[in-house]
């Protein structure tokens, strides 16, 4: 993967930079590049309506046409003249305005473009922003969706957590979009919450943080700013704020003891923004209001008060950047505060950007958008809303906009061309595989029922909740297929059990030798089985335990939503982990120009379930136990940490192999070996390495080219062991070369000379490759066919990364030809180790 590093506050390299003259029209370029010299000059000069418009966020989700709701793909004609004849602080994206790649990067260009239109004065470039926290939560359609925040934790890997917030940013700057409104840094210490979840990390404030400053560097490097939230913490709430009006009665103590340390650490990191929670603290603001709706009295939640934003954000935890509120139009406000009173409030509490203060979704809206701006505009004039705060909130929005690089001469708009390359790639998804992965915890496994049978003579029944899952489940068997722990024809029987009974499923349980079940729970309306609609599934599942239990059977269950199912499913016999219950729509071939986002938590528990890969994963939450009426007690069932283990079926290290094309074109007595020089670790100790691809050699003038495409290659994987001829220091770990030798001839002066300036140029790629003379021949060799394609092995060598290599002789290994015609090569004396080439 590129790395790209947000320096000097400009946007990724990623993005392509356009003329501000040709966007923004002639004339307005000397504005604007005062405006990157000196904000302050340039909020002087800005007028009362522009200087409030800078400080609101819509979004354009849908258009009514007939009377029906549309998403918004492309913005039409009276929504581009609404967006020309203001100048907003930017835009939220949404699922439902990113169908496609090329589709959404011309759909940021169209508002950048719109906003340039009807010059009146200085006109400033957008922020564009996306919700795209990674697991559940991701807008893309076609992106990289992430394992999510609770997969992450589990893994508790900052460099992992890093690269996969980089991934994501990576193509959120392809697409034009500036703002990704993550990660959430709410701690999940109430297995109760209805809306955080497995979108938190942790329910330990401290693995939050841990895992809160690498998401941050990883978006950072990206070119993407970061917003935290939902501050100061939405994590011990049992209210959703979409639905309703949360309330958390803690002292300002238990906050700066608790939720509020990760977000001291994200400030301390250098996020950008930080979004606001609407949740009331009556221990700690006071100040009530009269509910529009209820008439009672109701507390000023944190996105209105003085005391949350002002006085603990900005004072006490030095927060200088820039506060966005929570979308205004969710319930817990809207429900509750007159429009004018919310902008009033939330401003004079400190905070700068209101997240879509008003709905665009007809004409008749945007009438009442041009009277929202024009009564903020009165109270500011009359000293309703204080003018003070609007000067100080719109100079933090304009220095994150010249951080951005969005108050330059140029502006950063995006390319579809390029997007399509970035956003969903092959790349993209093999390293998002192997953190998913990382992230599955196994937390419970009586009699070593994990991994189950790999055998094609036993007989396996896999039940989904829900019918898209079961692509996710073709899709992790397809991977334990491919590795070969599962014969390509081996089949299995799987079915839907959502609103199903346990007697339509007697017949299949019967036949099963061994049953996997996914448990979906994403609240606890789930654990009760009075709930005839959610609670229905966790009923059908302990039916399930019960009857495979009385016919001699064991189930194991893969939990995709909340891990707390465990104390609902307690007589289960294995239990995984993956936290995320994203699905897939179809299953990814990477042949087409673009695939749809899927998630990739669940094939990753579905493969680990049977060997693929050796579980890591610890429980970054407490589950606790539930009494007879099935809510949650004090006493903790599986402690946060918990993480079983089991010897994988082909225990070894998990590729990661960047796809790059050069073609190289062999000749007279060359070989060429490719080696990738990742460094991995096994057992505690760093040194593995792990051989990935091996260009064929059939004759003396064959082309070879160097990608994840070749069509015959060896894959080999060695285990070394800790000894005297295994290097120890850190930066010298071992590399097995396999060499085939090219039809024999002997390399020519100029050969050797454009070999030379290959190899010059080839160690500038992420891959190590070595094209070497070989002119050695040995009395025995070993025939291997590889793919069609007959080839000898003559050599074998263990090369270090400080260039040093150590020849191994036919004495060194034994060759054992397998019936599948593949060979192994066992390592004998200090080269212990064992090795397959296909």
């Amino acid at each position: 993967m590129l790395r790209r590093r947000f320096i000097a506050g400009v946007l990724s390299a990623s993005l392509i930079l356009g003329n501000l003259c040709a966007v923004y029209g002639a004339g307005l370029t000397n504005g604007v590049s005062q405006a990157s010299g000196d904000v302050d000059s340039l909020v002087d000069s800005m007028p009362l309506k522009q200087k409030l418009e800078q400080m609101l966020m819509p979004a354009f989700r849908y258009w009514t046409v007939d009377g029906e709701k549309v998403p918004v793909t492309e913005l039409g004609e009276e929504q581009t003249a609404f967006i020309a004849d203001h100048n907003f602080g930017g835009v939220i994206l949404f699922g439902e305005n990113t169908a496609e790649t090329r589709q959404t990067a011309e759909l940021v260009n169209s508002f950048q473009s719109a906003n340039a239109k009807n010059l009146k004065g200085t006109r400033i470039p957008y922020f564009v922003s996306i919700d795209q926290e990674g697991g559940r939560v991701a807008r893309l359609k076609t992106g990289t969706s992430g394992v999510g925040n609770m997969a992450l934790g589990a893994a508790n890997s900052k460099s992992d957590t890093k690269e996969m917030a980089e991934i994501m940013g990576e193509e959120l700057a392809s697409l034009g979009i500036n703002i990704d409104f993550a990660p959430v840094t709410d701690t999940n210490n109430n297995p109760n919450n209805p809306i955080i979840g497995t979108r938190s990390f942790s329910s330990d404030p401290k693995l939050v943080s841990e895992m809160t400053e690498p998401f941050i560097e990883g978006l950072h490097e990206a070119g993407v700013l970061t917003a935290l939230k939902h501050f100061p913490g939405h994590g011990d709430t049992e209210t959703d704020s979409h639905a309703g009006l949360p309330l958390i009665t803690k002292s300002k103590k238990d906050f700066k003891e608790f939720e509020l340390v990760p977000f001291q650490a994200g400030i301390d990191a250098g996020t950008d923004l930080i979004m606001t929670a609407h949740i009331q603290l009556p221990n700690i603001e006071t100040e009530t209001y009269t509910s529009t709706s209820t008439g009672e009295k109701i507390n000023i939640p944190a996105t209105m008060s003085k005391t949350v934003l002002t006085d603990i954000l900005r004072t006490e935890m030095k927060f200088d950047g820039v506060i966005v509120t929570d979308a205004l139009e969710m319930a817990a406000i809207a429900d509750h505060f007159d429009p004018k009173d919310v902008i009033r409030l939330a401003i004079n509490a400190g905070a700068d950007l209101m997240l879509i203060p008003f709905d665009t979704v007809s004409s008749a809206d945007l009438t009442k958008a041009e009277k929202y701006i024009d009564d903020a505009v009165s109270m500011v004039e009359d000293g309703t809303i204080s003018e003070s705060n609007v000067d100080k909130s719109v100079k933090r929005i304009l220095n994150l906009k010249k951080k951005a690089g969005l108050l330059d001469a140029k502006i950063a708009s995006a390319d579809p061309d390029g997007a399509i390359k970035v956003v969903g790639s092959k790349e993209h998804h093999d390293k998002e595989w192997e953190i998913a992965l990382k992230g599955i915890t196994l937390i419970k496994n009586e009699d070593g029922l994990l991994p189950l049978s790999s055998s094609d003579k036993k007989k396996t029944l896999i039940l989904a909740s829900r019918e898209g899952e079961v692509n996710s489940i073709k899709y992790g068997i397809q991977k334990l297929k491919d590795k070969g722990i599962l014969s390509s024809d081996q089949s299995f029987s799987i079915k839907v059990y959502y609103e199903k009974d346990i007697e339509d499923f007697s017949e299949d349980i019967e036949k099963a030798d061994q049953v996997l079940a996914v448990s979906r729970m994403l609240s606890t309306a789930w654990l009760d089985p009075s709930n005839e609609t959610s609670g229905r599934e966790s009923v059908f599942l302990t039916d399930l335990i019960k009857k495979v239990h009385e016919k001699g059977g064991k189930v194991a269950i893969i939990s995709d939503g909340l891990p707390y199912d465990a104390a609902r499913l307690t007589e289960a016999d294995a239990i995984l982990d993956c936290y995320c219950e994203r699905q897939m729509t179809e299953i990814p071939d990477f042949t087409t120009e673009e695939n749809l986002t899927y998630g990739p938590n669940i094939p990753a528990a579905v493969a680990t379930a049977f060997g693929y890969y050796k579980p890591t994963g610890k429980l970054p939450v407490d589950i606790p136990s539930l009494d007879d009426s099935f809510t949650f007690t004090n006493d903790i069932l599986y402690k946060k940490g918990t993480g079983l283990t089991f010897e994988s079926k082909k225990d070894e290290p998990e590729k990661n192999v960047t796809k790059v094309s050069y073609d190289i074109k062999a000749v007279p007595g060359i070989s060429i070996n490719m080696v990738y020089t990742s460094v991995v670790s096994y057992n505690g100790k760093k040194h593995i390495s792990n051989l990935d691809k091996v260009s064929k050699s059939k004759n003396s003038d064959l082309t070879v080219s160097i990608d994840s495409a070749v069509t015959a290659y060896a894959d080999a994987k060695i285990k070394w062991k800790n000894n005297k001829d295994v290097p120890t220091n850190e930066n010298k770990y071992p590399q097995f070369i396999l060499s085939f030798k090219a039809k024999s001839g002997t390399a020519t002066k100029e050969q050797k000379k454009s070999l030379k300036a290959i190899n010059k140029e080839l160690k500038k790629m992420p891959f190590r490759f070595d094209i070497v003379p070989q002119n050695l021949t040995y009395a025995k060799s070993i025939q291997v066919n590889l793919n069609g394609a007959k080839t000898k092995v003559k050599s074998a060598a263990a090369t270090f990364s400080d260039g040093s290599t150590i020849k191994l002789k036919k004495k060194d290994f034994d060759a054992v030809i397998n019936s599948d015609g593949s060979v192994t090569l066992k390592g004998k004396k200090n080269y212990s180790g064992e090795y397959t080439v296909k």
